[in-house]
């Protein structure tokens, strides 16, 4: 069993390094006994609610209306907060199917080459899109967006 805080970071104190969230810093002995005291998740809860902010982000890389909230550095910064990596122990089959595997994966594929053409801070999503390697993550990121509201969001009760 896994401990989850409800809002791990935000509102908690878990940033702070003397627990008044004034300082950056994290607490790591803040943390822990924060994580104690919370309830109780399970793994395939806490991949669920990872699930969830995977549709939410590829709503953000998916629609050109989106875009004005975050620039294209968070963009990029958002999807790899959720999406570890490319192994397929990251995307769990007790979460997600083999197709909405391989849409993720397409997404990670098309950041990669983003991230290969274009200098480190990402030029303003304005001449961004005009890239072919952004053009790229958009297509990949409507088609994973659309393979995995086949089956939609998943409940995020404990």
């Amino acid at each position: 069993m896994l401990r989850f805080s409800h809002d791990p970071l935000l509102n908690s104190g878990l940033w702070s390094a003397n627990g008044t969230g004034d300082s950056p810093c994290r607490d790591i002995e803040g943390i822990m006994m924060t994580l104690q005291k919370e309830i109780e998740v399970d793994a395939l809860t806490i991949d669920r609610r990872v699930r969830n902010r995977i549709i939410e982000n590829l709503e953000i890389i998916s629609s050109i209306d989106n875009w004005n909230r975050v620039c294209a550095n968070e963009i990029v910064n958002l999807w790899y907060d959720f999406v570890p990596g490319y192994s397929v122990e990251s995307f769990p089959l007790e979460t997600y199917t083999q197709e909405e595997q391989d849409a993720i994966r397409c997404v990670c594929d098309a950041l990669e080459r983003l991230a290969t053409s274009t200098p480190n801070e990402l030029p303003a999503l304005e001449l961004l899109v005009h890239e072919p390697a952004w053009d790229s993550v958009v297509r990949s990121g409507k088609k994973a967006l659309a393979t995995l509201l086949i089956r939609g969001p998943f409940a995020e009760d404990v």
